[in-house]
């Protein structure tokens, strides 16, 4: 049943943004935007979905609310039968914010939110292990070597679809 709801959705997306960000009403236009992604994903139209998922990680991030940006993305991830080219683009975009965040805190905050969102789900496994290291990075230059190292151990890596690869390259 894939229909295809980008018109609406590149109607909707600046509309609401504005109202998120020029009239602060924040929460009542992610509201929208969750319902509208819940139409997307129920439609199953892949491009609509993800284009919803990135404007709410794009409005949260500029509204400066960190706190909001965590919790949508969780919110987005765990719905039921979510489509996951939209949960690992979503993820991918969030990374490109963890440099960007204000303070220490709000950046450990950010990554321990980012590393539940991706625990156990090997197509955001590549994200979950860098997110792992920049948490041991930051331990370790506190002077917490024993707690970075913990860390690092956490990581397991699926490494069979390289091996396979790996193994069509050498043999042929």
């Amino acid at each position: 049943m894939e229909v295809d709801l980008m018109e609406m959705v590149s109607q909707q997306l600046p509309v609401l943004r504005d109202i998120a960000l020029k009239e602060g009403k924040l929460e009542d236009a992610i509201e929208s935007l969750l319902g509208l992604e819940k139409q997307a994903r129920l439609a199953a139209d892949l491009q609509a979905t993800t284009a919803i998922c990135l404007g709410i990680v794009d409005i949260c991030k500029d509204a400066g609310n960190w706190r909001a940006l965590a919790e949508n993305v969780s919110l987005i991830c765990k719905r039921r039968g979510q489509l996951k080219e939209a949960i690992v683009k979503t993820i991918q975009k969030c990374m490109e914010f963890v440099p960007l965040l204000p303070s220490k805190e709000e950046k450990l905050e950010y990554i321990e939110a980012l590393r539940v969102v991706t625990a156990g789900r090997i197509h955001v496994e590549l994200e979950s292990a860098r997110l792992t290291r920049i948490l041991s990075t930051i331990r370790e230059e506190e002077g917490k070597v024993a707690e970075a190292a913990d860390i690092l151990q956490e990581i397991q890596v699926d490494v069979f679809p390289f091996y396979r690869t790996y193994l069509m390259l050498v043999v042929g």
